[in-house]
């Protein structure tokens, strides 16, 4: 058994690098995440009595079709790995390492479902300099970014014009309701599942302006 789960499971194991996925900072480091197959978005049900939540936390809006998921993520109270070739399927993460170069020590972190996560340094019995071991400890503050980056949205939404109004009214109404601030351009397309480009591309194509959207929401 491997992390306690039966031998059953179906692992998947992503090999990165550090510099290109997390951050320039982290030139030089390699990253190795393993996790394990659950199924599929597409077959997932959602209950109508948890609609409103997940609406609240950015996982689907309403359309005038019913709803539509933008964040499957954030519908499971765990981090998963994506696979750019099959977006469908869910990768539950179960532990990453982070390696700096060719040193033997490693920084290894395992995620709780309760929220507590198991930070570690491995492969101190091999013999190894201090600039090893202050790689090592430096590799712990990766694996918290690597971590929080794969909980983000990617931005890939696409929104049909009556789609785009009807939620980025109904993200700028909730962020006043909630905060009594009008909010900012990025508030909105973060809420809505959307990068900063894909937003005012579609800002720009549908012939809209912030002040369109505040409008509607304060008058509507």
């Amino acid at each position: 058994m491997e992390l306690g789960y039966s031998s059953e499971v179906k692992w998947r194991t992503f090999n990165e690098e550090a510099g290109d996925t997390v951050g320039e900072k982290w030139r030089g480091y390699r990253l190795e995440l393993l996790g394990i197959e659950l199924g599929r978005y597409s077959s997932l049900s959602l209950p109508t009595e948890s609609l409103e939540v997940h609406e609240k936390v950015g996982a689907i809006v309403q359309t005038p079709d019913g709803y539509s998921i933008i964040r499957p993520s954030l519908q499971l109270p765990f981090t998963c790995i994506p696979d750019h070739e099959d977006l469908d399927l869910i990768i539950k993460l179960c532990r990453i390492r982070a390696w700096y170069k060719e040193s033997r020590l490693y920084s290894e972190m395992r995620p709780s479902p309760y929220g507590v996560r198991r930070v570690t340094i491995c492969g101190l019995e091999h013999e190894h300099a201090k600039t090893d071991l202050d790689k090592a400890f430096e590799g712990l503050d990766l694996l918290r970014a690597a971590r929080k980056k794969l909980g983000r949205a990617k931005g890939t939404r696409f929104y049909a014009r009556s789609e785009f109004v009807a939620a980025s009214v109904r993200v700028y109404r909730g962020f006043y309701e909630r905060t009594g601030e009008h909010p900012k351009a990025r508030d909105i397309y973060t809420e809505m599942g959307l990068s900063r480009a894909a937003f005012y591309d579609a800002l720009r194509e549908y012939g809209l302006h912030l002040n369109d959207i505040r409008a509607a929401a304060l008058n509507g």
